[in-house]
């Protein structure tokens, strides 16, 4: 196919038939040189929204603390308003950091989990062992005009029920829309793969768009030396430094498993 393109050219989205999990997205990056975002919405999307607020969900997960720290640290330095959820986090509290108009990102920290028939057991796990299912979230409302992003680092939250057509029936798919783009995994992940691409992607969206960032994230998180160097010009004594600086984290980063987890989608 890269003999065949257009040199520099790259497309606007991929469509996938049948949508099967494997990282095509990873996978094109790394034999093309390019990702582009899998096209779930078939609609014309508005513009971004520049970033200027961060808002936070930090779910309870191992490495939350970790990751919280890595992004409000990176907002302060790229001169975002990062705002981070408190109090009881249940239904009613996602509601109202989902319905937020103010954040130009929404940033989810926690479990996820995926039934490929049961929309109602599909969602986000609160904090009370409770799901924000599909159904529930598909009914909240996403402030206008402009683009939000909004990053779903829990497990499975790209992952889609298996048609022979394009993936339609997933939690990041449900919730693409014109006013908000997608970022989430196709399967469960590793913490410490979370962990690194949370850090990863904060840094890269200072500087580029979420497409881009994506392309950068991937890349960043599985070269470990890298990443603690980026991490180190934050902060010396970030929980992140200490959490991915070992063998086994990067053993866990370099795996496509980890790497080709992430995908953005429109």
């Amino acid at each position: 196919l890269a003999d065949r393109l257009p040199r520099g050219w790259v497309p606007r989205s991929v469509v996938v038939m049948p949508a099967h999990r494997d990282p095509l997205q990873a996978m094109i990056l790394d034999r093309l040189g390019w990702i582009a975002p899998l096209e779930t919405s078939l609609t014309i999307s508005e513009d971004l929204r520049p970033i200027r607020v961060l808002s936070i969900w930090p779910g309870s997960t191992h490495t939350t603390e970790a990751e919280v720290e890595v992004l409000t640290h990176v907002a302060a330095a790229a001169g975002w308003h990062a705002k981070v959820m408190s109090g009881e986090l249940d239904l009613r509290a996602f509601r109202q950091f989902y319905e937020d108009s103010e954040a130009d990102v929404l940033w989810v920290i926690g479990h996820g989990e995926q039934i490929s028939d049961d929309a109602s057991q599909t969602g986000i796990v609160m904090e009370d062992g409770t799901m924000a299912s599909l159904a529930e979230l598909a009914e909240f409302n996403v402030p206008s005009p402009g683009r939000r992003l909004l990053v779903l680092n829990i497990c499975s939250s790209a992952t889609a029920q298996t048609f022979n057509g394009m993936a339609r029936s997933g939690l990041a798919q449900e919730l693409v829309s014109p006013s908000q783009q997608v970022i989430g995994h196709l399967w469960p992940i590793d913490y410490y793969a979370a962990l690194a691409f949370g850090s990863s992607l904060a840094m890269a969206l200072t500087r580029l768009p979420p497409t881009t960032a994506l392309k950068e994230a991937s890349l960043m998180m599985r070269d470990q030396g890298e990443l603690m160097d980026l991490l180190q010009g934050i902060s010396s004594g970030l929980q992140a430094i200490q959490r991915l600086s070992g063998q086994r984290a990067a053993e866990v980063l370099g795996n496509v498993l980890s790497w080709g987890c992430p995908v953005i989608l429109t």
